[in-house]
């Protein structure tokens, strides 16, 4: 049950992320590229657990997008992680790791929840960095009018 409830959450903050990430002006204009597209199998796994350093990613599970774009679990983990090799389908993929608390902390991000439902704090990495909204020099949670979107290349969230 607790496997089924995590890769529900990864699907969310996959599924809300990359939709946030859809105000771009490459997503308005249908023409960015998704860098994960073409990928094998073993390439999108291996992308995956680069987010982390290796002694978590050697035990994480791994959730890769399916044929009908559900995340599906490619690889079962024992430590409590769950890595993806994207979470917004950029043209250059910014891979995540991220525990239970984490994925329930972005699930209230993603459906704007007045606070975080997690009651612990969560541990996620970004080992290749990530991309977040800026306006005038201040990260936003949300796109907002004329925000800039940035590449961010710090190694945990």
């Amino acid at each position: 049950m607790r496997n089924v409830i995590r890769g529900f959450g990864i699907a969310v903050v996959v599924i809300g992320l990359a939709s946030s990430a859809m105000g771009d002006e490459g997503h308005k204009k249908g023409k960015a590229k998704n860098g994960i597209e073409g990928m094998s199998q073993d390439a999108l796994i291996k992308l995956a657990l680069s987010a982390a350093p290796p002694h978590i990613a050697k035990d994480a599970a791994v959730m890769l997008p399916g044929p009908d774009g559900k995340m599906v679990e490619a690889r079962k983990g024992t430590n409590g992680f769950t890595c993806i090799p994207t979470v917004n389908g950029r043209e250059t993929p910014d891979p995540m790791c991220m525990d239970a608390a984490v994925g329930q902390w972005v699930d209230s991000l993603i459906s704007k929840a007045p606070k975080p439902t997690n009651t612990v704090p969560g541990i996620s990495y970004m080992g290749r960095g990530g991309y977040h909204w800026e306006k005038d020099g201040k990260i936003l949670m949300d796109e907002e009018p004329a925000p800039s979107w940035s590449r961010s290349h710090r190694t945990g969230c």
